[in-house]
This record gives C-alpha cells, sequence and structure tokens, in this order.
C-alpha cells in the first residue's frame, strides 16, 4: 500500500502542475480549469484501462481502490487524515473573503481588492491537497463532492463558511449510508463505498435535471 500512496501522491503532484501550466496565463478561470480536468481524466481513464488489461494481478488492488473503497483503511491512516483534513479545513475557513466575493466575477473581485489570479492560484492549491488526501486513502470519490455542495446550497447555506461546513456534513453522512449499504446490500459480500455512491449520485443528479 506503500508504493501505492507513493504514485497516486507523485501523479497527483504532477496533474496539478499540468492544471497550473496549462490555465497560468489565463488567471484559473473556472470554465477552462474545468474543461482541464475533464481532459486529463479522459486521458488518464485511457491509460488505467490500457494497464488493467495486462492482466498483472496487482491491477485488482489498485481496482478496489479506483473503486472507492475502505478495505485498506487503518487506524493510522484515519488519524492522519482526520489531523490533515482539520488544518485544510481550517485554511479552507481562512479563504472565505475570497469564496465570497470570486463567484461575483474578476472584474468585480478586482475592483473590491482581490488579486484574482493568486486567489483562484492558493485555492487551486488547496482544493487539490484536500482531495489528494481523501483520494489516497479510499480512492476517488467524485460524486460525493458534486451531490453534498449542490445539496447544501439547495438547503440554504449561501455563504462560503456555511456552505463549507453543511457540504462537509453531507459528505460525510452520505459516504457513511454508502459504506453501510455497501457492506449489508449484498451481505456477506461487500461492495466498494464509491461505487455506492455513484449510484446514488447517478440516481440524484438525474433527479435534479429532470426538475431543470
Amino acid at each position: 500500500m506503500v508504493s501505492l500512496y507513493v504514485g497516486g501522491l507523485i501523479g497527483a503532484g504532477a496533474t496539478l502542475a499540468l492544471i497550473v501550466l496549462l490555465n497560468r496565463k489565463t488567471g484559473f478561470q473556472p470554465e477552462k480549469v474545468l474543461l482541464t480536468g475533464v481532459a486529463i481524466a479522459a486521458l488518464m481513464q485511457a491509460v488505467q484501462s490500457f494497464l488493467m488489461a495486462g492482466g498483472d494481478p496487482r491491477a485488482y488492488q489498485v481496482l478496489a481502490w479506483i473503486s472507492g473503497s475502505t478495505y485498506y483503511v487503518t487506524d493510522s491512516t484515519v488519524t492522519t487524515l482526520a489531523l490533515v483534513a482539520t488544518v485544510l479545513v481550517a485554511l479552507g475557513l481562512m479563504c472565505q473573503r475570497w469564496l465570497d466575493i470570486l463567484p461575483l466575477g474578476g472584474e468585480t473581485a478586482q475592483s473590491l481588492g482581490v488579486h484574482v489570479g493568486r486567489a483562484r492560484m492558493v485555492l487551486l492549491a488547496l482544493v487539490a491537497v484536500m482531495t489528494v488526501s481523501a483520494t489516497l486513502v479510499v480512492g476517488p470519490l467524485s460524486f460525493v463532492g458534486l451531490m453534498a455542495p449542490h445539496i447544501a446550497r439547495s438547503w440554504g447555506a449561501k455563504n462560503a463558511r456555511a456552505h463549507m461546513v453543511t457540504a462537509g456534513l453531507i459528505g460525510m453522512g452520505l459516504m457513511l449510508f454508502a459504506d453501510w449499504l455497501g457492506r449489508q446490500w449484498l451481505y456477506p459480500q461487500e461492495m466498494p463505498a464509491g461505487i455506492i455512491a455513484s449510484l446514488i449520485g447517478g440516481l440524484y443528479l438525474m433527479i435534479v435535471l429532470r426538475k431543470l
């Protein structure tokens, strides 16, 4: 598992460096950063499929991690992740002013004294570190990151501080429920929490899109 963590950390660092390289000149505009992420994800999906097709037995361990599994989580990793998460969330709350102002637009934020490019860079780095910290332990859980903020916003969490806290609590609840359901649904067999969360997230997003 150490090699898996090290490899994941190196990959995350390379991905962040690529995002910074491709978006530095445009000031990290959200739309372009999002498109860059989609392109990188598609490329990595192809690389993943190529590696999985090789038949290496170690690929099954990687597959379990990619599925968002809690199988390999230990007390030490949970303790470390809790400490790291506490520090990163505190740093995120310190950026509340940027998070409240930046959605108003680049020109408005600039007029209010915010260095837009620098603020976006700092927030991007902070989000990347947060994502890496969780992903290295349980694997990618993208649908939780999509559902929790949307639900928090629909529940009335408007400003950045309330939104971050509410979304974090909702995300935690969703993961606990997904992990519990994955252990009980096909008992004694288990389903990775990430797969259950993706099933719930896909259904939720389809319901939301139907109402738009």
